[in-house]
């Protein structure tokens, strides 16, 4: 069980956390907690102790006191009746049992808190490299898309502003201005072919106004060639390229419900990721030992 002033904090922590997920993940969440917090409490197959951790620490601290009280009402156990004596020894022995109840049961929170904490630490250091990593490539990419391709920044910061706003139109809306925003990247670097062009590679591509992922395959190719590095580049365009599109033909179709949040993010995410690298390259940065350096 947990005392009123333990409940007052759980029940802060609850409405706290409760907006960052959904019902059906709090729910789950709760019936972990609850097992957890039920098995730590076991003191065999069928008993529980139902305390909180203030109310077993006074527990504890009041059965060890028992012996004294009782030695100062009614004296020294030696002095007492036999038949009294045995009774004495009796609950002493109750109170040992209960007192080592007790502990186990504390250590055990303990144990678990110290689990806890040691995996919030190296989550917490691991968020924060990674974090770390993200802001880094953020500011690079707002930086150098300000200047390089300022419509495409205006596109994308449309984009994350639709993100936060939640809702299936402004994940629609999201979706949409993420492909305009990729578009106006390619704008920036590939002006649109009236003509099919013959890429290095050999093969005859349109280029024209709407193939935009066709039109920064070009201009990567043509940087990177078809080194290792230069391929997973590609590729992983090619497969940014389709989710944009698959996102986009259902925010036009009006098919609003078919778009999650997830799929939105993880759009947002990987134009962050080869939008950096495709400015990198614009920079003269190469990504990779294997790759030639920009013409």
């Amino acid at each position: 069980m947990t005392s009123d002033a333990d409940a007052e904090p759980a029940v802060r922590i609850l409405n706290e956390i409760r907006s960052h997920f959904t019902t059906e993940e709090i729910t789950e969440l709760f019936k972990s907690s609850f097992i957890d917090h039920m098995q730590t409490r076991l003191l065999s197959k069928d008993s529980i102790l139902p305390l909180s951790v203030r109310d077993m620490e006074e527990a504890v601290k009041s059965l060890q006191e028992q012996p004294l009280v009782f030695e100062r009402y009614f004296g020294a156990p030696q002095s007492l009746p036999l038949g009294d004596r045995g009774k004495l020894i009796e609950a002493e022995a109750k109170s040992r049992k209960q007192i080592q109840e007790h502990r186990r049961v504390l250590e055990r929170i303990r144990a678990r808190l110290r689990e806890f904490l040691g995996r919030t630490e190296q989550d917490l250091i691991g968020g924060r490299t990674l974090s770390d990593v993200f802001e880094r490539n953020r500011i690079y990419v707002a930086e150098k898309m300000r200047n390089l391709a300022p419509k495409a920044y205006e596109e994308f910061s449309s984009a994350c502003q639709r993100l936060s706003d939640g809702g299936l139109p402004a994940l629609s809306q999201a979706a949409t201005a993420c492909r305009r925003a990729l578009k106006s990247l390619a704008d920036s670097l590939v002006e649109p072919k009236a003509a099919p062009v013959l890429c290095q590679d050999g093969k005859i591509r349109d280029l024209g106004d709407d193939k935009y992922i066709n039109r920064l395959w070009f201009y990567l190719y043509e940087r990177v060639g078809a080194s290792t590095s230069g391929s997973l580049l590609l590729a992983t365009l090619i497969d940014m390229g389709n989710r944009i599109d698959a996102l986009y033909s259902l925010a036009s179709k009006g098919v609003h419900a078919s778009i999650s949040r997830d799929q939105v993010e993880s759009c947002i995410v990987g134009f962050y990721s080869i939008a950096g690298d495709i400015l990198r390259i614009t920079d003269g940065n190469v990504l990779g030992d294997d790759l030639p350096s920009a013409q």
